[in-house]
């Protein structure tokens, strides 16, 4: 029997979609009878079910393509949806995993992965987080950091890529789960390592993230 999918899409307001030709991505995000372990390895046999995009673009420069590449698959269960990114990295040997605590603005100075939820698509209501390589995990509800999930988080470091798994509960979504509901999000990377800083993500949007 094919596993039932949610619909999950790329956030434009309305404003965007009216003035510019930007593509609107459609992840179908696999419903899975057993979710992955959260400890960011991303080999639980979830995954297999879970179509991989990459093709991230650099900020402000919509037709480049980034140098070190970054692959999402999502998959959700009817307790969360989460997220898993495998993040490429050339120079591991320069990357500094820093913990930080919960919702400390400096993860976003840190080599970090930001996902952005709209639960409900309606293009008004979106939830940001962010985790970095030390497994440190930043949410907010739109810029509020005052707003926690029950979000949980871990990382992992291998010899060339450093990957993180992020599960993210429906009830702190406020939404309920069902085969073709859609789901806005966008997953964005701020690479940090040395004095090689660079933004990128996976869907193009008009402003910021």
């Amino acid at each position: 029997m094919l596993p039932r999918a949610l619909g999950l899409v790329l956030v434009l307001s309305t404003i965007a979609a009216a003035e510019d030709s930007l593509p609107i991505y459609v992840y179908p995000c696999p419903e899975v009878s057993q979710a992955p372990i959260i400890d960011g390895r991303l080999d639980d046999p979830a995954w297999q079910q879970a179509p991989l995009v990459s093709g991230f673009v650099v900020y402000g420069k919509r037709e480049v393509l980034a140098t070190v590449q970054t692959g999402v698959r999502v998959v959700y269960d009817q307790r969360a949806l989460v997220f898993g990114v495998r993040c490429e990295e050339p120079s591991m040997d320069r990357l500094v995993p820093v913990n930080h605590a919960r919702d400390e603005h400096a993860i976003f100075s840190s080599e970090a992965v930001e996902i952005f939820v709209d639960p409900a698509h309606s293009h008004s209501r979106y939830h940001q987080f962010a985790v970095n390589a030390a497994g440190s995990l930043y949410d907010s509800l739109r810029t509020d950091p005052i707003w926690n999930s029950e979000a949980t988080a871990a990382a992992f470091l291998g010899p060339d890529f450093w990957s993180l798994e992020l599960s993210i509960p429906w009830q702190s979504l406020q939404v309920e789960p069902r085969p073709g509901a859609v789901v806005g999000f966008n997953v964005c990377r701020d690479r940090h390592i040395g004095e090689q800083r660079q933004w990128t993500m996976w869907a193009h949007v008009t402003d910021g993230f």
